[in-house]
């Protein structure tokens, strides 16, 4: 990618600065590759951004792995890297990102449950336990796991922490692809 032209490579399935464009950007910029080089096509998703693969329009869709297991399957496209710091169960031969590249990175989408700043504090500690019990249960896990999905659970404190390193290297990011809104 860094010896060719702006725009030989193209990508899409999500809009733009959303969590696999950010995290595809990251992934370039770990490497030394601007992520200007590579251009993205906003899509609705990555059932269109599929579409623009398997006719060519695009060369690249950062996506969860099930996201594109029936493209997979029909040997339309091919996992290159998995954007996790571990490889998933239900994807075992496809190398994470750090082993395909060998620069360490992970990145992509993530949920949490989060409330207002004056939350009680007995109300979050309940919320904060029923959220560890659901994520750290054998039926979401094995869910998560079986469907290709990773998984980690953060107590409140390690989520705060995540949050705000989320917030500095997304930023980065943001800064880098000109979507920033205003430059800290």
């Amino acid at each position: 990618m860094k010896s060719q032209p702006a725009g030989t490579y193209k990508t899409s399935g999500m809009g733009a600065g959303a969590a696999y464009h950010l995290a595809f950007a990251g992934l370039l910029k770990a490497n030394g590759v601007d992520p200007m080089l590579v251009t993205h096509v906003p899509s609705q998703g990555a059932a269109p951004g599929f579409q623009e693969l398997a006719s060519g329009g695009v060369q690249i869709i950062p996506s969860s792995l099930p996201e594109g297991l029936s493209m997979m399957q029909a040997e339309r496209s091919r996992p290159i890297a998995v954007l996790a710091e571990e490889r998933l169960a239900a994807f075992p031969d496809v190398p994470t990102a750090t082993e395909a590249t060998g620069v360490e990175f992970s990145g992509g989408t993530w949920r949490g449950v989060v409330g207002p700043q004056d939350l009680e504090a007995e109300v979050a500690e309940k919320l904060a336990a029923a959220v560890q019990a659901v994520a750290t249960s054998e039926e979401f896990t094995t869910f998560m796991n079986d469907k290709g999905f990773g998984a980690a659970a953060y107590n409140p404190e390690e989520f705060e922490a995540f949050l705000a390193s989320q917030h500095t290297s997304v930023g980065e990011i943001m800064n880098d692809l000109g979507l920033a809104q205003r430059q800290e």
